[in-house]
């Protein structure tokens, strides 16, 4: 049976709590120094998620003059503000239906862009 005494005095080791202090210090340190980061929200920073921008718009343009308004909140289970929405989802819906002739990309502030599919 271990003796408790050994085991509380490597726990006071000079190593153990250099160790201690540094993991407490990053802790600390990192989210600090990203929450004067220029840009934000920062992955390792306080404010990761707490920064989102508005979700733009997409209109789905068929041949023949068919078009359809994509709801992208449904297919999310949570957005993410530093994910650009507008440059990757019109890629995708293209490569998943072949059909597809182009997708409207309506974001706030912003006049409207057409991605032609291949």
């Amino acid at each position: 049976m271990p003796n408790t005494a050994d085991l509380t005095g490597s726990l006071r080791s000079s190593p153990s709590r250099m160790v201690l202090w540094a993991w407490l210090a990053l802790q600390l340190v990192v989210p600090t120094a990203l929450l004067f980061a220029p840009s934000r929200p920062r992955p390792f920073g306080w404010q990761m998620y707490s920064a989102t921008r508005p979700t733009p718009a997409f209109t789905l343009e068929w041949p023949g003059d068919s078009t359809g308004l994509l709801d992208i909140n449904a297919l999310l289970p949570r957005r993410r503000g530093e994910i650009a929405y507008a440059r990757y989802v019109p890629p995708h819906l293209c490569a998943q239906d072949s059909t597809l002739r182009s997708v409207v990309v309506t974001e706030r502030g912003k006049a409207p862009s057409r991605v032609m599919c291949p």
